[in-house]
């Protein structure tokens, strides 16, 4: 292995089950860089996974009632504390032609939702434009093992 900085994606795709963290040498690096280079040898990686996760189920209808078709819709834990986390946190995918998402599974806990016709990609001024915007979009809680049905209309990322 290179001495450098890595990225570490976990996934998994079971009813109720999610990665929760995954640590190299005793230190987090989900959402953090894996410095390879920097741990002693012999130094392990440990994927932490919960059976606690939570789905959400979004329908978006327009101010008249039609449902909002392939609209994107973005769910942001509360809890992150900066932009970088946000992005590399942030639930997203697109409605149906009748309106509906269910995301996979997540993490319980509280998010802020919304749905959107803008496109959002992972530049530092998409970002920032969401991350700025994210307390004035519908808050849920999602709980532990369970699910949050949530009604939206289409928004604005500002």
């Amino acid at each position: 292995v290179w001495p450098d900085d890595y990225g570490v994606r976990a996934f998994i795709n079971a009813p109720g089950v999610y990665v929760k963290d995954v640590t190299f040498s005793g230190r987090s690096v989900l959402y953090e860089p894996l410095h390879a280079g920097a741990a002693m040898s012999g130094a392990g990686m440990r994927v932490i996974m919960a059976h606690d996760g939570a789905t959400l189920n979004v329908q978006v209808n327009d101010k008249d009632g039609n449902p909002g078709a392939d609209l994107r819709v973005l769910a942001i834990p509360a809890d992150v504390p900066s932009e970088g986390a946000m992005q590399a946190r942030l639930v997203q995918g697109q409605t149906n032609q009748a309106g509906q998402f269910t995301s996979q599974t997540v993490p319980p806990g509280k998010y802020y939702v919304v749905a959107t016709e803008e496109t959002v990609d992972a530049t530092p001024e998409s970002v920032g434009r969401l991350w700025r915007s994210r307390i004035r979009y519908k808050e849920v809680d999602l709980p532990p093992a369970g699910s949050a049905q949530v009604k939206l209309e289409p928004g604005k990322i500002e």
